[in-house]
């Protein structure tokens, strides 16, 4: 009896963020609700996404919900490939993404992190990097980790700016106000996790039960909670970039991203 209210109102949903934005914590979230309620938290690479694929790992599965989980996804892949899906939506200060991707990359094990820096950085940026903002020559066998480990901190900010160009593209064009979606600033989701993934679980047409046991989950991994500390998380402040930033490197980034940042709504202005 009432068994329709066990399961999910929706067979698809679609997550989407970016690297360095939660994307560890939701996958934990999610995976522990995998494996009490057989929800399938899919990981797609944005290099993989093809009609073909999603159709395939559509089918590849009978369970009660598949969550497609990809990173930088842009407001045009998400029409072609995710049109009709609900889902949620999450960014973080670009100038503090900048910061926590370039400590990470010096010192993680992702496998793209290995690739040769030209696969990573066009020659032409590299060549930019190096006339203009007096940044090393890289080698011959330089890959992007090694390449930015051998800079100091701002050097490295620098490149990672430079990277991460197709982000902060990504970023801009997103539409906010697409009432299919639920979207949520990293700034507000800390110390506010319980909250929000019970909103975040309603807005997916999960049952009470699911949101319940979800909600515990995003309590028991959040940065707060001894559970929820782990190495691959440096430092989980809100806001770094004003202890990080010289001034020297605020001025480049209002130069090169300051309107995004009064786009997205975290400066007024250029005054900061």
């Amino acid at each position: 009896m009432f068994s329709f209210l066990k399961r999910p109102r929706r067979k698809e949903v679609l997550h989407a963020g970016f690297h360095k934005c939660l994307t560890v914590y939701y996958k934990r979230i999610m995976d522990g609700l995998a494996e009490e309620h057989g929800i399938r938290r899919i990981k797609v690479r944005r290099q993989d996404l093809s009609r073909e694929n999603l159709e395939r790992l559509k089918q590849d599965h009978s369970g009660n919900l598949k969550v497609f989980h990809v990173d930088d996804v842009t407001e045009d892949i998400r029409q072609e490939f995710f049109s009709g899906l609900r889902g949620s939506h999450f960014i973080r200060d670009p100038r503090d993404l900048v910061i926590s991707a370039a400590y990470y990359h010096q010192v993680c094990g992702e496998k793209w992190c290995q690739f040769k820096l030209d696969y990573i950085l066009p020659n032409p940026v590299v060549d930019t990097l190096v006339s203009e903002h007096s940044l090393l020559e890289p080698n011959e066998e330089d890959t992007y980790q090694t390449y930015i480990s051998r800079h100091n901190p701002e050097q490295a900010f620098i490149i990672e700016m430079f990277r991460m160009n197709h982000v902060f593209e990504a970023m801009k064009n997103w539409n906010y106000d697409n009432p299919d979606f639920i979207e949520f600033r990293y700034e507000e989701i800390i110390g506010n996790e319980s909250e929000t993934f019970k909103k975040l679980f309603r807005h997916y047409g999960l049952p009470r039960s699911w949101v319940k046991s979800g909600v515990k989950l995003a309590e028991e991994f959040s940065l707060g909670n001894r559970k929820g500390k782990i190495k691959h998380v440096r430092s989980g402040r809100v806001s770094q970039w004003e202890k990080e930033f010289s001034p020297a490197m605020k001025e480049l980034f209002k130069e090169k991203q300051g309107q995004l940042l009064i786009d997205l709504g975290y400066e007024s202005g250029f005054n900061w």
